[in-house]
This record gives structure tokens, C-alpha cells and sequence, in this order.
């Protein structure tokens, strides 16, 4: 019995199966790239974001000025909308003060009959444009610096800050009101 020797013609597969198994090729190509490329942008995200938050927070403080300033523009401007509880905004107010003053400042403006920022019960609209910061005073890592917020014609309110830099951002850790009511010099 002779045995039929199968021609190079009769092993391969219809032309119809080698289609099928070509497209699967492909698309477990496409799926595996894919695949590599969602890893690695997942991989790298984190980073960027975490670089991103601390870029910002370095923004904010850049020194004990900025911090105040951008806190008074803030914080009077909520005033100014009608916003009488600005510090349950908590998030932008972190951004500002120290977490433990930020619990603390709600029980010390009852206490005191008045709020601790503005040293005052009632605030002036013109204040959000109109209040000034001093020069910082800085000794290693706490500064000090004066908000000075018009009255009338040649009387302020001196409110002073105290900061405290920590993980190289300055945030506001107490209030003192110098209630002397100077006239503006």
C-alpha cells in the first residue's frame, strides 16, 4: 500500500480560517498595547497629581504676605456674598490656616463676641479691597505680620497674624487683636 504524500497545498488551512486567526492575531495585538499603554498612564497619574497639589500649595505660600493676603481677599470676599460661616468652606480655608486653629476658630469667635479675623461683629464691604499687610517678621519657622483694616478717616483695626510654616508652607496658626485703635500713619 502506498502511502499519499500530502502536497505543501494540502496542509495549509482555508483561506477562510487564516482571515479568522489573523483578525484574533490583531486584536490581541491591539489589546496587549492598549493594555501596556493604560499602565503606564495609571503608573505615571499619581505622580503628576501629587506633583501638581504641592506646586499648588508652594503657590500659596510662597511667604507668610501671600498667605495672608490671598486669605483676607478670600475671606472678606465671602463676607461680602453673604456667606456669614466662611471657615465650613474647610477645603480653601486649609489652604490658609492651620488645621488645628481651623477647629479652634469657631469656639474662640463665640468666646470672644466677635470674629477673630476682623476683630470686629460687622464688617465694611470696602475692606476686601482696601485692608493692607505688613512686612512679615520671620524667625525660623514662625513669622508674624499686621492686617490693618480703614475704619474711617484716620481709624483702623489692627489685627495680628501669627504663622507657622510647616512642610514648607506658611499657614495662619493664631489671631491677636490690637484693639487700640491707632489712627493711620
Amino acid at each position: 500500500m502506498a502511502t499519499k504524500k500530502s502536497s505543501p497545498k494540502a496542509r495549509q488551512l482555508p483561506a477562510v480560517t487564516t482571515g479568522v486567526i489573523e483578525r484574533r492575531i490583531y486584536l490581541i495585538r491591539d489589546q496587549v498595547v492598549l493594555t501596556l499603554f493604560l499602565a503606564c498612564l495609571l503608573s505615571v497619574a499619581p505622580c503628576a497629581a501629587g506633583t501638581q497639589t504641592r506646586g499648588a500649595a508652594r503657590r500659596v505660600s510662597l511667604n507668610p504676605e501671600a498667605v495672608t493676603r490671598r486669605f483676607y481677599a478670600w475671606y472678606l470676599g465671602r463676607l461680602n456674598k453673604d456667606d456669614w460661616h466662611p471657615l465650613k468652606r474647610r477645603r480653601e480655608a486649609l489652604k490658609y490656616l492651620d488645621a488645628g486653629f481651623h477647629r479652634r476658630a469657631p469656639g474662640l469667635m463665640v468666646r470672644g463676641d466677635g470674629d477673630i479675623f476682623i476683630c470686629a461683629q460687622d464688617w465694611m464691604k470696602a475692606w476686601a479691597d482696601n485692608f493692607t499687610v505688613a512686612p512679615a517678621v520671620v524667625r525660623g519657622r514662625k513669622a508674624t505680620t499686621i492686617v490693618t483694616l480703614p475704619v474711617k478717616e484716620g481709624e483702623v483695626i489692627r489685627v495680628k497674624l501669627m504663622l507657622r510654616r510647616a512642610g514648607g508652607v506658611w499657614k495662619i496658626e493664631a489671631t491677636d487683636c490690637l484693639l487700640d485703635f491707632e489712627g493711620a500713619r
